[in-house]
């Protein structure tokens, strides 16, 4: 038996309703030691679904490296080239199906979190996954069906794989809820830089509670609220510093701080130099650029 015909349908991609033939090639199992070397794929003929059972490992696609741990999964497609190797001091251990694909299945492994730029996931249920790919090693050289039942675990952990994704992108809807109601908060704060803040009145002027507003400002910029007002108060003051000729205690006013001293320390706390030798500096950078990193409108 060379293969087994897996059918699928998949609502809403060019897939939808055809059947793929998958030919299994090699299922294996491989505790890698540190010093392993490099394994270098450029533009293999077969797909390779790798699970990282153990450690951890680099993984390098057009030239970013990306560090994969325990519960995840890679797919290195047909025809792209890859790099990949054990972390010295965490080496990974791994298992892996190599098949080919009768037709075009990069809809299929799209919907299941996998692109050739990003070819890797996070697996939710690891306890699952990780049986399932211990069956296909089991099952691999047991007897002359073992296309039939390796196809039969592959199968399987494609469904998982879609069901991951499919929970993944009902988190993210999730986090971009709460993201909007994070940048309500955000435009609150911005919008009114002269206010004596604390968090019980932002609390109740954007209604929402104190404690879930410190859990918004820790998921999205990893710093407490009060944290937040005092950079983004010291980010306007720079941009003051190099736009005008108006004194300090002027400037620290304008970003509601009335003692000087404080905006001083503060200014120095975020900056590393006092509001005159940042003025005097020749740094053109933009100052509101640490929340541009984070993809966060400041306005």
């Amino acid at each position: 038996m060379d293969e087994f015909e897996i059918g699928f349908k998949i609502a809403g991609t060019e897939q939808d309703g055809k059947h793929c033939a998958f030919k299994i090639m090699k299922v294996g199992l491989e505790h890698c030691l540190g010093a392993k070397k490099h394994d270098v794929r450029l533009g293999w003929y077969y797909y390779s679904l790798h699970f990282v059972q153990y450690g951890s490992g680099i993984l390098k696609v057009n030239g970013k490296s990306y560090v994969l741990r325990k519960g995840m999964a890679f797919l290195l497609f047909a025809d792209e080239n890859y790099e990949y190797y054990p972390d010295p001091n965490d080496p990974w251990s791994y298992i892996w199906i190599d098949f080919t694909a009768e037709h075009d299945v990069k809809d299929l492994f799209s919907a299941c979190g996998f692109t050739a730029e990003k070819p890797f996931v996070s697996i939710r249920d690891y306890e699952q996954v990780n049986e399932l790919f211990g069956l296909a090693v089991n099952v691999y050289d047991a007897n002359q069906y073992r296309q039939m039942a390796v196809s039969g675990c592959l199968l399987i952990i494609i469904s998982k794989l879609l069901q991951n994704n499919q929970t993944e992108s009902i988190t993210d809807q999730g986090r971009q809820a709460r993201f909007v109601k994070f940048r309500s908060v955000l435009f609150f704060i911005n919008s009114n830089p002269q206010m004596d803040f604390s968090l019980d009145m932002i609390s109740e002027r954007v209604c929402i509670s104190g404690r879930r507003i410190i859990a918004l400002f820790s998921e999205f910029l990893g710093m407490t609220p009060m944290n937040y007002i005092g950079r983004f108060r010291v980010s306007t003051a720079c941009r003051l510093l190099k736009e005008t000729d108006e004194k300090v205690a002027v400037i620290a006013k304008d970003v509601g701080i009335e003692d000087e001293k404080y905006f001083m320390r503060l200014f120095k706390k975020w900056t590393g130099m006092t509001p005159k030798e940042y003025r005097n500096s020749e740094i053109q950078e933009d100052s509101f650029g640490w929340l541009k990193k984070l993809g966060i409108d400041y306005y």
